[in-house]
């Protein structure tokens, strides 16, 4: 799947049902993709587990030239309750693509987790990012990595 062919661009945004309205612990999980198809089911799959159900999956794809398109595709199918938007990333690293996708987060979104494509979550990682990051000053920026 050629996500820079203007034909399936717009077939490739998927958007399903949340499984929680977007709220005040909305999670927007944003992911750079490239030639990922050896690590994402696993990735893929760890997010589909985690215990916190209010979260959306934003991924750019910078030109793969392998089967990734397809595989969130089938996440995406497999898993209608998570929304899931696959845009053409910018074709520049993968700070550049974070950087797209961070301009492309819905205001609903309280919280934004960067997933790297060849790692595996834990099922309660945004449940303990959210209650470290609730126990900060309200605005004043903060970041969790665990």
């Amino acid at each position: 799947m050629n996500l820079h062919d203007p034909q399936l661009r717009k077939a490739a945004r998927w958007r399903a049902t949340p499984a929680c309205a977007p709220g005040a612990q909305h999670v927007a999980v944003l992911m750079a993709v490239r030639n990922g198809a050896d690590w994402l089911p696993d990735q893929l799959s760890s997010l589909a587990t985690q215990s916190h159900g209010d979260w959306s999956h934003m991924l750019g794809d910078d030109r793969s030239s392998d089967n990734s398109a397809e595989i969130i595709h089938d996440f995406a199918m497999a898993h209608p309750n998570v929304p899931v938007r696959l845009f053409p990333g910018p074709n520049k690293g993968f700070q550049s693509n974070f950087l797209s996708l961070l301009q492309k987060v819905s205001p609903s979104a309280a919280l934004v987790a960067f997933a790297d494509q060849d790692d595996v979550w834990k099922p309660n990682k945004l449940k303990a990012a959210i209650a470290a990051l609730t126990k900060m000053p309200k605005g004043k920026p903060a970041l969790y990595c665990g």
